[in-house]
């Protein structure tokens, strides 16, 4: 009797894992074939895309720096965190 029941619990234990590794599986399937579908085909990179960054690199330091220095300006005049 007791040699029964451990012959079924090997059994459902075994299912069990073997459902889990299926269902896993088409997880990592799925995601597989959704990222290659989703994703944004890659362009390869042009030689002045190059500049291109270093321009947008310099404009976004340039708007860093001026907004710095306003919140310097706002919060030397006291104008504190108010509208």
């Amino acid at each position: 009797m007791s040699g029964d029941l451990l012959l079924q619990t090997v059994g459902l234990a075994a299912v069990g894992m073997a459902t889990v590794f299926v269902l896993l599986a088409v997880l990592i399937a799925a995601v597989v074939v959704m990222t290659r579908i989703i994703a944004p085909r890659r362009q390869p990179s042009r030689p002045e895309q190059a500049s291109d960054d270093a321009d947008l690199q310099a404009e976004m330091a340039a708007a860093v720096t001026a907004a710095i220095r306003h919140h310097r300006a706002r919060m030397a005049a006291g104008a504190g965190l108010g509208p």
